[in-house]
């Protein structure tokens, strides 16, 4: 069997497993995505293109050296708390009833005080730039990300980790809170959280949309039904519901006979 086989058969086993369930929040993680109109796609729920097999393992990849990073700091002496021992699972912090959710990966002591932990691993490249530069001016949306998670859990200090891909090499600075820069954070969710989003581009073939997981859904629509999808449903931010603004209902959760599905506006 040629190497170029063994590609296509992973691949193909990739393909073939079922798309995971789409998140249903506007995620800390996505925070820093200039476009309103994906914000909004992710809170409603919406399906995500069918991803690459190479991007796949890239993701798991990096999920491998996230659990490597926090042995090793903890070989090296850091109390690290990489999940809620309430929940067993990752420390989670929630706003406007769980539509907007921050997930981090972990606790930890640093310097006699309790921060956020967050780790990234990151090429040859980007390790250099974030070495010279740092994390806000290299990767903007993982400061959003960090901002996010110090504004809605109440930590004022971030340790942020990143391990380069090439040599395991580690880079590490401390990122404080800024209150404003959180305030316009929470802003954009407020806008993707109202009921008409604009796209940011007006042509799917050009950047960002070419490279954006939501594009299908955001330019074709979803066969999808389900009330968060539905262009009658609001979310409601007092506690995590769906309100139909069609029969003034609230708490909708099943899909009715007048579901007609949430697009965004275009650009002007």
């Amino acid at each position: 069997m040629k190497l170029f086989d063994i590609q296509k058969r992973i691949d193909a086993a990739y393909n073939a497993e079922p798309m995971k369930e789409p998140r249903d929040y506007i995620g800390a993680s996505i925070i820093g995505n200039k476009c309103p109109a994906y914000l909004a796609l992710s809170l409603r729920g919406a399906p995500e293109n069918r991803i690459d097999p190479r991007i796949k393992r890239v993701f798991q990849d990096g999920h491998r050296i996230e659990t490597e990073v926090v042995k090793d700091l903890r070989k090296a002496g850091f109390k690290v708390y990489d999940v809620d021992p309430m929940t067993g699972k990752q420390w989670a912090y929630h706003l406007a009833g769980g539509h907007i959710a921050a997930h981090c990966d972990g606790h930890v002591e640093f310097d006699g005080e309790d921060c956020i932990l967050e780790i990234k691993s990151v090429n040859q490249n980007g390790f250099d730039k974030l070495t010279t530069s740092g994390v806000g001016r290299v990767y903007p949306g993982y400061y959003d990300q960090c901002q996010m998670m110090m504004g809605m859990s109440g930590f004022k200090k971030t340790l942020f980790v990143a391990r380069c891909k090439n040599d395991a090499t580690y880079h590490s600075e401390i990122v404080e809170f800024d209150a404003l820069h959180f305030e316009g954070l929470i802003h954009r969710a407020e806008v993707a959280m109202d009921h008409g989003v604009t796209r940011i581009s007006k042509d799917p073939q050009k950047w960002p949309c070419i490279s954006c997981f939501k594009s299908e859904a955001c330019w074709n629509g979803t066969t999808i039904k389900k009330c968060s999808m539905c262009a009658h449903a609001e979310p409601d931010p007092n506690n995590g519901w769906w309100t139909c603004s069609k029969f003034k209902m609230e708490n909708v959760k099943k899909a009715c006979d007048d579901f007609e599905p949430w697009r965004p506006r275009e650009k002007e």
